[in-house]
């Protein structure tokens, strides 16, 4: 590559010849340029492709995710109403001792839950 600088400089007749070169080869530099950003292109849409790809997995993971927590959520509402069961295998109390146990509100839901195991003992009102 040196010499060929080198020889460019001291002879001005190879200089014009190489701008003569370049001064014809405007059109293909063009046409790679074009190339070029073609190719710029693709890639960007595949870039783009990638990402919705990425954002369709999110959505997914997400998706997982949200079964998970409503699985989670039925699990946790099935232990509580496996725990309020396990309250009512104690020996019955008479509805006044349970409703000094339990505040009032807490005892009307508390007989909505179970309601069929509680229509002999009657209603907890203050």
């Amino acid at each position: 590559m040196a010499s060929k600088y080198t020889f460019a400089i001291l002879s001005p007749a190879t200089q014009q010849q190489q701008q003569q070169q370049q001064q014809e080869q405007p059109g293909q530099q063009q046409e790679q340029q074009q190339q070029q950003q073609q190719q710029q292109q693709q890639q960007q849409q595949q870039q783009q492709q990638q990402q919705q790809q990425q954002q369709q997995q999110q959505q997914q993971q997400q998706q997982g995710q949200q079964q998970q927590q409503q699985q989670q959520q039925q699990q946790q509402q099935q232990q509580q109403q496996q725990q309020q069961q396990h309250q009512f295998h104690l020996p019955r109390i008479g509805t006044a001792e349970l409703c000094a146990q339990q505040p009032a509100r807490g005892c009307h839901i508390f007989f909505l839950f179970l309601a069929p195991l509680f229509e002999l003992l009657g209603s907890c009102d203050p």
